[in-house]
């Protein structure tokens, strides 16, 4: 299989017609070989107009949905990010070059082995943390924006409380039944979240809340 040319048709005719213009971003999709962060078995499916499933009841989301989530998400080259249930890495590879460092925290069996091929990459702005997904990584913060891209029913403490006050969010929560991306603002008072866009993907399950849960 070409992959040189199934990653330059899944930026031209899957994420570019989603409405993603940061033309940083899309460099950086054209150059991240995706085929290195999905399960072997699934290689062949790595450009596909698809989600993929992955092992700890995980999905990696279609490129068209990561796509539109970080073009919204807009990182800066000075920003310190933490990438939480990202799977197997690519959102945290395309973060690396469009940031100053990337934080990725995933499960331990999902991260296993992730530092090499970062380092293949050439990309030394990344730390791989061994932290459960559910505290977060205090040893690093504050960042200036958390990048969530699976579906959660609430953002934890943890997380805004390592937030830089003025830093960002990019989150999934499920809204009578649609899942909506939203991008929010850390202030002095607190979260301040603003819808973007529909996404249907699926849950970070460290973070769904079971029925009969009440805040």
């Amino acid at each position: 299989m070409d992959f040189n040319t199934a990653r330059e048709n899944m930026v031209k005719n899957q994420v570019m017609p989603s409405d993603v213009t940061n033309k940083r971003l899309l460099n950086a999709m054209f150059e991240i070989p995706r085929e290195k962060f999905v399960p072997p078995e699934s290689i062949l499916h790595a450009y596909n107009e698809m989600a993929i499933p992955a092992a700890c009841k995980r999905e990696i989301i279609e490129p068209r949905f990561l796509g539109k989530m970080i073009n919204t998400f807009d990182p800066n080259p000075n920003e310190l990010i933490l990438d939480v249930g990202c799977v197997m890495g690519y959102s945290t590879a395309i973060l690396a070059r469009l940031s100053q460092a990337v934080v990725m925290l995933e499960t331990l069996e999902l991260s296993e082995g992730r530092e090499k091929i970062f380092t293949e990459l050439g990309l030394d702005n990344v730390i791989v943390a061994k932290n459960s997904v559910v505290e977060g990584v205090e040893e690093h913060a504050p960042y200036e924006g958390i990048f969530i891209q699976l579906a959660i029913d609430y953002f934890p403490e943890e997380f805004k409380n390592q937030l830089k006050v003025g830093g960002k969010a990019l989150v999934v929560f499920e809204r009578e039944g649609v899942k909506q991306c939203y991008l929010g603002l850390k202030t002095e008072a607190g979260m301040n979240w603003t819808y973007q866009f529909d996404a249907n993907v699926a849950y970070l399950s460290e973070f769904k809340v079971d029925l009969g849960f009440e805040f």
